[in-house]
């Protein structure tokens, strides 16, 4: 099965002062620049707006919804897309990295997705594995007005994986949502 990357960029970033997150900074790189550093090789997706103009060297799939939410994003691509399996991340996660998407890929098997949990049994539906076959259950989910995305993963063949168990530290999962974030990750270090 081939695979990509989605990264999610199409948010108000309302939290943040309606600022484009991706553009913020983190070790001299925009977030995005980070993120497409570390999963170069792989085909990458930026879901966005059309008024987000950029010149990275990425596919772009615009979102049609103005009324933007993930899981629009998400379904999307899904359909237009080449890729079997897609890792699912958002621009304001630049901690993430490919050898958690490796470990997820690994785990995969015959599961229509793949999403880990922390110590609290909180689990993560961005830096996740999403497949072609969930995509029933989307527009299912689309058509009763549901854009959890935690219940994407709920009864539909996917897999749960502990983050202690495979050794993945929350931290790989941060968002940075607000001004207050920006300055406890990153400014400060």
């Amino acid at each position: 099965m081939n695979r990509g990357i989605l990264i999610l960029a199409g948010g108000k970033g309302s939290r943040m002062g309606y600022c484009q997150k991706g553009e913020l900074l983190f070790n001299s790189s925009t977030f995005l620049d980070t993120l497409i550093e570390n999963f170069k090789n792989e085909k990458i997706y930026i879901s966005t707006k059309k008024e987000y103009c950029s010149d990275k060297n990425v596919n772009y799939i615009y979102d049609e919804n103005i009324n933007y939410t993930p899981f629009e994003a998400i379904i999307h691509t899904l359909e237009i897309c080449s890729e079997d399996i897609l890792f699912i991340i958002g621009c304001d996660m630049p901690f993430m990295n490919k050898e958690i998407f490796i470990k997820l890929l690994e785990n995969l098997k015959n599961y229509n997705g793949v999403i880990l949990f922390d110590n609290n049994n909180l689990s993560y539906p961005l830096g996740a594995l999403y497949t072609k076959k969930l995509l029933p259950k989307l527009r299912k989910m689309k058509e009763e007005k549901n854009y959890k995305l935690q219940d994407i993963f709920k009864n539909n063949n996917c897999l749960k994986l502990s983050m202690n168990e495979l050794k993945i530290s929350e931290k790989y999962f941060i968002n940075i949502n607000t001004p207050e974030d920006y300055e406890k990750y990153i400014k400060r270090g």
